[in-house]
């Protein structure tokens, strides 16, 4: 069958180090980007009509929307607490410092909505420095989260269960 082009919504994980999930992925559904959690659920119900499984898989999406941003207040206390030297180190991750890897997250979460809503600051590289001072980068941090839980709060059960296309960043045609 056809496969349609969903993205896996960030969830920011903490362990001793900072580790991010930002993939695009083929699915068949949106609810295939919570497929690390729900998937014995999406496989028993997909493409069911029961409004009942649409409307627990919004709780759900709304459950890891509130995850997320409990998540990104971890991360944040944690980076708040080390010295400004170790934060803009750079470290030979994908966005060199901590500092980037953050203001990354943010783009990345920025560039989604975009996608999602149409509505939203356009981003137009991954590793783009959007706030160079820690307190900015929070503010905007609180604000992408809260932003991801009104969407998510908001959405249709006909939403979820819909397609969408987007442009990508790397390759600018549409998937």
């Amino acid at each position: 069958g056809q496969k349609r082009v969903y993205h896996r919504i960030s969830f920011a994980f903490m362990s001793g180090h900072l580790a991010m999930t930002d993939r695009t992925v083929f699915a068949r559904s949106k609810f295939d980007f919570a497929a690390f959690a729900i998937k014995p659920v999406i496989d028993q119900h997909f493409g069911t009509q029961d409004s009942s499984v649409r409307h627990r898989m919004l709780a759900n999406f709304s459950m890891f929307a509130h995850y997320n941003r409990w998540a990104n207040e971890r991360v944040y206390e944690a980076a708040g607490l080390t010295n400004n030297a170790d934060y803009r180190a750079d470290r030979g991750a994908f966005f060199g410092s901590l500092h980037g890897t953050l203001n990354h997250l943010v783009v990345a979460d920025r560039i989604w909505m975009r996608r999602f809503t149409g509505v939203g600051p356009l981003h137009t590289q991954l590793d783009e420095i959007i706030y160079e001072d820690r307190v900015s980068l929070g503010v905007a941090r609180r604000d992408e989260d809260e932003r991801i839980i009104f969407y998510i709060e908001t959405l249709s059960e006909t939403e979820i269960a819909g397609m969408f296309t987007y442009r990508s960043i790397s390759n600018p045609t549409n998937v």
